[in-house]
């Protein structure tokens, strides 16, 4: 057979294979608003009703590729790894909202039509509101969602809605059909109210029900061990963070081609708590994860082709900051579908946008958008993440002493404020882990590594090792003590019990260092681990400082007089004693700050 006859019998199938496709596709568009997707999922058809019909625990619900996911990250041992791996993960999910439960069996049928493969679907219930559930469904590769956004999907009739594609979407089915009973495989769902979610952090609940899954026969190191595992930041919690950065990132994408909008703090390690705000770092010029030209396109494009563009890089970094979070408070307040702006904070040290993103569930996240100091604030994200891979105790002891803090008044939402911040409290941490006798954690030296005068671009000092394994590290500390969580706390309470802030300044190296003359007017001193000369706590107030010293005082006073203290006691006893503490004061002190 020639070549030309070749062709021409390929040209004539394609031809017909499209209107084929074409024809049979249009019944589905109807299904889909805005957009839809797809999944491999002839196992996950088998049963959504299974479950119904065999409740399972929370604990129990994870499926099998949300498994093999976490498995996964359990074997990442580089930060830049991790973060690379739930970029993936968000860059290739759509949000569904679904309004009635036998709609997700439905779902589930249009997307196999269209012949993508899902790697994963998680459903978000509210149980005060079940006609309105998230599905967060994540493909194989990022085409398959390209492909339905460029492909399905129609806008609301209404000419009031922006012609806005994203990758929020919502499904509503025409038919109405019998649920079948399968296997439910690369599923998982998540059933909590809104008193279960946000119950660690609602002021209005008792200690005693917030609390009410321990139990009298666990120690007190099980009890923290307990609380961390049930109000940590879980998987859904963690995609739905990278999710939103996603979005915005994607947003912006035409005009910054190498932009980057990441999680930072909380939100991107694991001691995080379910309803922990949602801190985002944007850059225009994404220096982290933007893929290098191989070396032969390099030699034939580089110097020949250059974008034209406005100037403006000569702008100070925070009048460009506060330029491009008017512009993001104008996408995301008018354009982006389920982001509600708050406030812009033009007047703060780093301008700041905050914003809500609505679930589909109508579960509210909180969100910071920040534009300034992307790299120290991504290496000191690195540097917590490291340490909390070194040892399993560091991530609870954290997660914990952060609401010991909040529950005192040690710590406060006002900002800027002159409390100590749960920034500073972790240093503050992480200085203590460092001082034992067999420490949990290796100090600075072994982490970090000098890079000044390496570019003109390092505003840093010192930068985490990229070489860094996890697997090393922990050889250097296998030596470490056995201590209980509870042991750790009582530790930490009575070492900042009798710390001298006069004296010393609170660091992650390997020394404790002396305060110097530079800083003998500054009530507590906290050396940044990236750039030594500066303290990272000027705003901590003196007063405030004695408030921390006073409750840890108290705190191991309340520890060592109660052999078998429960933990929801101490917490009540110390709550109570926080009431004479006046909030006018620190309020008043975070007005003249923000001044």
């Amino acid at each position: 057979m020639t070549n030309s006859v070749i062709k021409n019998f390929k040209m004539i199938w394609t031809k017909n294979i499209t209107r084929y496709l074409a024809k049979n596709i249009n019944h589905f568009n109807s299904n889909l608003i805005r957009t839809s997707t797809n999944y491999q999922v002839k196992a996950f058809k088998k049963s959504y009703n299974q479950q119904k019909s065999h409740p399972k625990s929370e604990s129990s619900t994870k499926s099998v590729g949300i498994v093999s996911d976490i498995s996964k990250i359990s074997t990442i041992t580089r930060f830049e790894d991790e973060l690379a791996f739930r970029r993936s993960q968000a860059s290739n999910s759509i949000l569904f909202k679904i309004e009635h439960e036998h709609d997700l069996n439905n779902l589930v049928d249009d997307l196999e039509k269209i012949g993508s493969k899902i790697s994963n679907i998680l459903v978000m219930d509210e149980a005060n509101n079940l006609n309105s559930r998230a599905v967060m469904v994540e493909f194989s590769c990022k085409k398959s969602t390209d492909d339905i956004l460029n492909n399905f999907g129609i806008h609301f009739s209404n000419n009031d809605h922006l012609p806005c594609k994203t990758r929020l979407i919502v499904y509503r089915s025409q038919t109405k059909r019998d649920n079948q009973k399968t296997h439910r495989k690369n599923f998982i769902t998540k059933n909590f109210t809104s008193s279960e979610r946000d119950q660690i952090n609602n002021p209005n609940i008792k200690l005693s029900e917030k609390f009410s899954f321990l139990k009298p026969s666990q120690t007190l190191d099980n009890q923290i061990r307990t609380i961390y595992d049930k109000f940590k930041l879980d998987e859904i919690g963690i995609r739905i963070r990278f999710f939103v950065a996603s979005i915005i990132e994607e947003s912006f994408y035409s005009l910054f081609r190498n932009c980057l909008c990441l999680p930072f703090g909380s939100s991107a390690i694991n001691f995080g708590h379910r309803t922990t705000d949602l801190d985002l770092l944007f850059s225009i010029d994404n220096t982290f994860f933007n893929t290098q030209l191989d070396e032969k396109k390099q030699l034939r494009l580089n110097g020949k082709m250059i974008f034209y563009s406005k100037y403006g890089r000569n702008e100070k970094e925070r009048d460009l900051a506060k330029k491009f979070l008017e512009l993001s408070k104008f996408i995301l307040s008018d354009i982006l579908p389920k982001f509600n702006v708050r406030q812009l904070i033009k007047g703060a040290r780093v301008p700041i946008l905050e914003f809500d993103f609505e679930l589909p569930s109508a579960q509210k996240l909180n969100c910071d958008l920040s534009m300034s100091n992307l790299q120290i604030s991504f290496q000191m994200t690195k540097l917590f993440w490291t340490y909390t891979k070194m040892d399993s105790r560091v991530a609870p002891l954290i997660f914990f002493l952060k609401y010991w803090a909040k529950i005192t008044g040690v710590t406060n939402t006002f900002r800027p404020s002159p409390n100590i911040t749960n920034f500073q409290l972790t240093v503050l941490i992480l200085n203590f882990l460092l001082r034992l006798d067999k420490p949990l954690i290796v100090p600075l030296e072994n982490i970090i590594t000098y890079i000044k005068g390496k570019g003109p671009d390092i505003e840093l000092k010192y930068l985490v090792n990229d070489n860094l394994d996890i697997v090393e590290i922990k050889e250097i500390v296998k030596d470490k003590n056995k201590i209980t969580l509870n042991e750790l706390m009582m530790g930490f309470f009575n070492y900042y019990s009798n710390f001298d802030f006069d004296s010393n300044v609170i660091s992650l190296s390997r020394q404790l260092n002396i305060k110097s003359d530079q800083y003998k007017h500054e009530s507590l001193v906290i050396l940044n681990p990236f750039m030594p000369e500066m303290n990272a706590s000027k705003n901590v107030n003196r007063k405030l400082l004695k408030k921390f010293a006073f409750f840890c005082n108290q705190s191991y006073e309340i520890m060592q007089a109660n052999d078998s203290l429960d933990l929801v006691k101490f917490l009540e006893i110390l709550k109570e004693k926080s009431k004479g503490f006046s909030d006018e004061s620190t309020k008043s002190l975070a007005d003249q700050m923000n001044a």
